[in-house]
């Protein structure tokens, strides 16, 4: 199971100004998650990409006052077999925070594991992550300790936006970060129960602290269509075919 996750700026907070102060390490309890799933066979696969296509620019401006971002190290060596996954993704999220503070990019794309990634290996293990999915018995719980890993990588990624003050709160509460996979079950590369997380309120237009599930075999493309709409892209339908959404989640929208 390949983890994604793609951040968004709300681009109504206009002249705003950010003190970025020095990098600190969060616990990850700053800005409660949203959780979407569905329990039907249809679900469509989310490509975080999506709003690449659907974002449109606005002028926004910063001041940054404080650290410049960690200069990356001129090359990561391989530990024990294994990529030094978590120093990657700091680097990685560190700079993507700080670039989207100054207005380099309203957008960022964060593919962590790539599908069928049969040479990603992540600590104390010896098995791919994707081999584990399919072939490690049930309950499997060294898919459990690959997802834990993952999303250890994605709280590093929001830690990273939830530093960076901005206005009355910090670049992570006003934008949008939507975190996915490409199947809901591993070893049979189900859609059902397809799981989805969204972090952030996007100022206020989307609400936090919820979990909220399906129970008809809602299409996942529900999920872009509102984030769409909550960015003010006047969208009428996200997807095709079966798995066209028309109706955003109301559940979630504020």
């Amino acid at each position: 199971l390949p983890l994604a996750f793609a951040a968004v700026m709300e681009p109504s907070e206009l002249n705003a100004t950010s003190s970025a102060a020095t990098p600190a390490t969060y616990a990850f309890d700053l800005v409660p998650p949203t959780v979407w799933h569905s329990e039907g066979e249809d679900s469509a696969w989310l490509q975080v990409g999506f709003i690449n296509h659907l974002w449109k620019v606005t002028a926004y401006s910063f001041s940054i006052i404080g650290n410049y971002p960690t200069q990356p190290a001129a090359e990561y060596v391989d530990q024990d077999g294994m990529k030094p996954y978590e120093a990657l993704n700091g680097a990685f999220s560190e700079i993507a925070a700080y670039a989207m503070a100054c207005d380099q990019t309203r957008v960022v794309s964060n593919w962590f594991s790539a599908a069928v990634a049969n040479s990603v290996l992540y600590p104390g293990l010896v098995e791919s992550h994707h081999s584990l999915t399919h072939f490690e018995s049930d309950p499997q719980d060294k898919v459990h300790e690959c997802m834990l890993y993952c999303m250890a990588r994605m709280a590093q990624f929001l830690e990273a936006l939830d530093a960076i003050p901005e206005g009355d709160g910090t670049l992570l509460d006003h934008m949008v970060v939507l975190g996915t996979s490409d199947c809901a079950s591993g070893k049979l590369h189900s859609g059902t129960d397809f799981p989805t997380v969204m972090f952030g309120s996007l100022d206020g237009k989307l609400k936090t602290n919820v979990h909220w599930r399906s129970d008809n075999g809602d299409n996942a493309t529900r999920v872009p269509l509102t984030i769409a709409r909550a960015l003010g892209v006047d969208l009428s339908a996200f997807g095709e075919g079966d798995v066209q959404a028309t109706e955003s989640l109301s559940d979630i929208e504020l």
